[in-house]
Order: C-alpha cells, then sequence, then structure tokens
C-alpha cells in the first residue's frame, strides 16, 4: 500500500508541478489579479505552435495529475481488495450458500423447513447469477 501511495504521490507533485508552471505562463494576466492559475486562457493571434503545445500539455498535465492520483489511490486498492475477496471463494453466493450450508448443518442435524427455503432462495439467486454475471466476476 505504501508503493501506491508513494507512487500517486510522485504523479500528483510532477504533474501537478507541471500545471502550476504552464497554468502560470498562459492564465497569468497579471500577478496583482486574484484570479492566478484560474483564469482563461488567452492566446493572441500571433501565438505559435509552442504555444498551442503549451496549452495542449497543460490540460494533459492537469487530467495525468487527477486520473494518476486517484488510480493509484482509489482504484488499485479497491481492485486488490475485489481481487481478494474473490480469491477466497467469500464474495460469490455460491460460496456464501456453502458456508450458510455448512453453518446450519452444524448448528443441528435436522434442517427446517424455513432452512430448507433459504437453502433452496440462495440456491435460485445463484443459478440466477450464474446465467447473468457481469465482466467483472468472469
Amino acid at each position: 500500500m505504501a508503493d501506491e501511495f508513494i507512487k500517486g504521490l510522485g504523479i500528483f507533485t510532477a504533474g501537478g508541478l507541471g500545471w502550476m508552471v504552464l497554468a502560470g505562463w498562459y492564465r497569468t494576466e497579471s500577478f496583482e489579479s486574484s484570479d492566478q492559475l484560474v483564469a482563461p486562457v488567452s492566446l493572441s493571434d500571433s501565438a505559435s505552435m509552442f504555444d498551442t503545445m503549451g496549452v495542449l500539455l497543460m490540460d494533459t498535465f492537469f487530467w495525468f495529475t487527477i486520473i494518476g492520483a486517484l488510480t493509484f489511490w482509489v482504484i488499485i486498492p479497491i481492485v486488490r481488495q475485489a481481487r481478494e475477496a474473490i480469491g477466497d471463494g467469500t464474495w460469490t453466493l455460491s460460496g456464501i450458500s456453502k458456508q450458510v450450508a455448512l453453518q446450519l448443518e452444524s448448528e443441528s442435524e435436522s434442517e427446517s423447513e424455513s432452512e430448507l427455503e433459504t437453502l433452496s432462495l440462495l440456491s435460485d439467486i445463484d443459478t440466477h447469477l450464474q446465467r447473468h454475471r457481469s465482466p467483472l466476476t468472469g
């Protein structure tokens, strides 16, 4: 987890610094202005190819900073936890119904009608989910 945090922090720092430098060049009309770095980009008619590339790079740095940091701080940890849960077998409904069945067997050897209904309901739900699997669960 520390590895993902430092990667996200590096992306956030480098991308943010790049964006701030370019925004300082292209978005600051005056240093006395109260809307520095957030003013609309104003390129003159004599803007060169490098000015256009600078504005494009500024937007690229901004989105790289946002998406990169969110990827390493939020998305990757969520995916890892989901994989662990799926790998344990506790995340699928068939794993849950097996656990419920084992628990019911250990509690009492004689099953009542409500327990059988619960197991059949879980089995029906599991069958339905097996037919309509999402791309995330394979």
